[in-house]
């Protein structure tokens, strides 16, 4: 309980009173159940040069914040206490850490006399739910009634980081999938009720996750939730979870998973979303890499955990699924050549898979000009006949190069061709680049020639 205030002769709200929406108005000092509360304002230095002019109703309610964080008071009131602030201020993270606490605090109060509950019926002898993980009702439904109160602040505040905080530690509070690679602790196996549970959980986040994506597509934020909830419940959410030998062929199955489907409607509504690229890389590979790197904790540091160890030596790439992906991704840049995040993709995929670069050399020259031509634009105008007429008229002709990323991936497969013709080849795709595709970053592409000869050098050496 915070400290007492002092007497005071100013006429009450009526206990049952709502925060007002004027900004100017009282609330708490005039609130009967706040009388007990000696509110401490901010402690602004005088002459202050840069005072934030804070509304009055917000400062009031930041006084008595600072007075209950002061006692560390976890109780109803300080819960409706941060929920007006962050209608007032929904990225103060202060208040939200303080939320959290106070909800772990009335939750674990709410368990703890649930427990004792059952213990005064049965007595000690409890039942077991064996080695299967379980979530107690109270806690399930707290979280749900606390879900639903943040969907709604998050749809009005969607570049919020602190919902999405927020969001995590709550989803945190449910037993982790046993398939996890992030836990740091063996996961019992999931009972029938928890299973379906989370089963439900996971669809309305699915549900939720799509609505604020709708309203902004490459909102980091949201990505980077999403793919938090895959490690955390990868049976649910990951076309497939587990890396054992015996697992049915990713390539074969995951078109139809949900979470694939979802990203496949995205991509198909903006191919140049690189969120929806990059997501799609972990679900199909990533998420492998990742639990691979996290089962070398502590003897790997993550950031020397060699390429070749990560990828290869792991025994998880299925060369079907490689295979399907570098197909799908071909079709998906020749509707948009010019697209740097499908070209991204594919060669993450190349990689994963240990594939050749040099395999795709036929694929990168369907982007030139005729005759392998580096120079020539995209569309050029020319006169032709009309059939009808007879008569010339000018049009404009798709003849040149499409993609300049073709260029830079072809300047690297002649390049690996080993002979001087491939350098040649290789130095003139660098030079188109910097003198007509890319100029900005001429400076770059002068210096891969320049190890190209560097390279040419050694060898003959």
């Amino acid at each position: 309980m915070a400290s007492t205030a002092e007497s005071s002769t100013t006429t009450l709200l009526p206990p049952d009173a709502k925060p007002p929406k004027s900004k100017s108005a009282p609330y708490y000092s005039v609130h009967p159940h706040w009388q007990d509360v000696v509110p401490i304002p901010q402690a602004d230095q005088p002459g202050a040069l840069a005072a934030i002019a804070y509304s009055a109703r917000y400062s009031e309610a930041m006084s008595y914040l600072r007075a209950l964080m002061a006692e560390n008071e976890v109780s109803e009131r300080a819960l409706a206490l941060t929920e007006d602030l962050i209608s007032m201020n929904p990225a103060h993270y202060t208040v939200w850490i303080y939320r959290m606490r106070i909800l772990s605090g009335l939750w674990s109060a709410s368990k703890d006399a649930s427990d004792a509950k059952v213990i005064e019926v049965l007595g000690d002898e409890t039942p077991s739910t064996g080695e299967q993980a379980e979530i107690d009702d109270t806690l399930w439904g707290n979280i749900q009634a606390e879900l639903k109160w943040l969907d709604e602040v998050s749809f009005r505040n969607l570049k919020n980081y602190q919902i999405w905080h927020h969001r995590h530690a709550l989803a945190d509070l449910l037993p982790a999938d046993p398939a996890s690679s992030i836990t740091s602790e063996p996961t019992p196996q999931l009972s029938a009720n928890l299973h379906k549970r989370l089963s439900t959980f996971i669809t309305s986040e699915q549900t939720f996750l799509a609505q604020i994506l709708s309203l902004d597509t490459k909102n980091y934020h949201v990505w980077s939730y999403r793919q938090w909830l895959c490690t955390r419940f990868p049976s649910f959410l990951l076309p497939s979870p587990t890396t054992s030998p015996d697992r049915p062929s990713v390539a074969s199955t995951y078109r139809s998973h949900p979470e694939v489907q979802a990203i496949d409607t995205m991509i198909v509504d903006d191919l140049r979303n690189n969120s929806a690229w990059s997501h799609r890389y972990f679900l199909l590979f990533g998420h492998h890499e990742l639990s691979y790197a996290q089962s070398q904790k502590p003897t790997l540091i993550l950031k020397q955990v060699n390429e070749e160890k990560l990828l290869h030596k792991a025994g998880i790439v299925d060369t079907q699924l490689v295979s399907a992906e570098i197909e799908y991704t071909k079709n998906e840049i020749r509707k948009a050549p010019q697209n740097g995040s499908s070209w991204n993709y594919i060669r993450g995929v190349l990689r994963h898979g240990d594939v050749d670069i040099t395999s795709l050399r036929e694929f990168c020259e369907e982007f030139l000009g005729p005759e392998a031509d580096l120079w020539t634009d995209q569309w050029v105008d020319a006169e032709v006949e009309d059939s009808r007429t007879g008569k010339k008229k000018s049009e404009s002709q798709e003849v040149g190069v499409r993609s300049s990323h073709a260029v830079e991936w072809l300047s690297e497969i002649y390049s690996k061709e080993g002979t001087d013709k491939g350098r040649r080849r290789a130095k003139e795709c660098l030079r188109a680049l910097g003198e007509k595709w890319d100029i900005i970053r001429k400076g770059y592409w002068d210096w891969r020639a320049e190890q190209i000869q560097v390279e040419s050098t050694r060898e003959a050496s």
